[in-house]
């Protein structure tokens, strides 16, 4: 029995989803100011598992009854590279994001402890 490649994509766009549901976490426990930022990430991610699920989907089995549904979300049917890149990139901006923000914080508490204690 061979396993499809798509089921790997699968799995692997909801172990991302889930470790980015963790990092929104804890961002959010200790910085609730991060929400837009959590929700932008959340929203490329799950686009990112869309396109992993109908890619999967395509590759199992495309009929006639269900092929207007697949050619409307086509756009989002990506290729294993672009994946990863978006991954990388949602990646990237959440965690320099969140690395900014904190630099930010530690600055303006700095700032205040100076000038009004």
């Amino acid at each position: 029995m061979t396993i499809d490649p798509g089921v790997y994509g699968l799995i692997g766009g909801v172990g991302m989803f889930l470790t980015e549901a963790l990092i929104c976490y804890k961002a959010l426990r200790f910085e609730p100011k991060c929400m837009a930022l959590v929700w932008c990430s959340a929203c490329v991610a799950l686009i990112i598992i869309l396109g992993m699920m109908l890619s999967y989907y395509h590759s199992v089995n495309v009929t006639d009854a269900n092929r207007v549904l697949y050619e409307g979300f086509k756009p989002l049917v990506i290729g294993v590279r672009d994946q990863i890149g978006l991954t990388l990139l949602t990646y990237s901006i959440l965690t320099w994001s969140l690395i900014g923000f904190q630099v930010y914080k530690k600055k303006e508490s700095e700032y205040y402890s100076r000038y009004y204690n």
